[in-house]
């Protein structure tokens, strides 16, 4: 004889309660996201106001893996080595006054 898992009937109550439930949840996960965009803008408008204030530029933050840094110390194949002259005949660009 095969069993079969039966769940007992959910009726209107059931569903009633699971759409609430759905809709308390959906709700949190609005406000959750709100709130993290407003503390981002926040602490964007700090950042800016305390770069106006102090005269600096505010400083990028870069995230870098630790294996993007490895391959960037490896040299690179077409980079000349450390002990190559490279020689420029270099000249000087006289600056034009700018029209505006």
């Amino acid at each position: 004889m095969s069993e079969r898992t039966t769940r007992p009937p959910v009726g209107v109550f059931g569903a009633v309660l699971g759409l609430l439930a759905r809709a308390a949840l959906a709700v949190a996960g609005l406000v959750f996201f709100a709130s993290a965009l407003v503390a981002g803008l926040i602490a964007t408008v700090v950042v800016l106001v305390w770069a106006l204030l102090t005269g600096r530029r505010p400083t990028v933050v870069r995230f870098v893996s630790p294996r993007w840094r490895m391959d960037a110390a490896r040299p690179a194949a077409h980079a000349p080595a450390r002990g190559d002259v490279i020689d420029v005949d270099a000249r000087e660009v006289a600056s034009e006054p700018r029209r505006d």
